[in-house]
């Protein structure tokens, strides 16, 4: 894959987060926990709202996949790596940009055969220009001889 893609920055697209989905989104992960589904405990607890679980940004897309056009071969395509970085939790109400920039492209050679790994960050702020979170994952292509 041609390192020449780093660098590239997607689309931003903008998402308005509802409590609803934050609902759904703890219920299909099956945590419990009333920050998630309880207003009053939420806002009790400090939040303008319900927050949404960590691993919610995941869901929100920037406008555009940074990784198209590399000629990915799907089936040999891995999730590796996913982490967050909070800067304030994502609140419903919040009307949160998301952009993402692929980072770096590089090689290495595993016990079955060579891997192409793919670095994309993610940012989400918040409509007052805030930094949101800031998220890191890794796409692993394995290439078959």
């Amino acid at each position: 894959m041609d390192s020449n893609h780093q660098g590239r920055r997607s689309a931003v697209a903008v998402h308005d987060i509802e409590k609803g989905a934050i609902r759904r989104f703890a219920a299909a992960i099956g945590d419990a926990n009333p920050l998630y589904h309880d207003e009053d405990f939420a806002v009790a607890s400090g939040f303008r709202s319900l927050i949404a679980p960590p691993t919610f940004g995941f869901g929100l897309r920037p406008g555009s996949d940074v990784r198209a056009d590399l000629g990915l071969d799907w089936r040999n395509v891995l999730h590796g790596e996913q982490r967050f970085r909070y800067h304030q939790p994502i609140t419903a109400g919040d009307r949160v940009s998301v952009e993402a920039e692929l980072v770096e492209i590089y090689d290495k050679r595993g016990s079955t055969g060579c891997m192409t790994f793919i670095v994309v960050d993610t940012t989400g702020c918040i409509e007052s220009g805030g930094l949101l979170y800031e998220s890191r994952s890794v796409t692993i292509v394995r290439r078959r001889a």
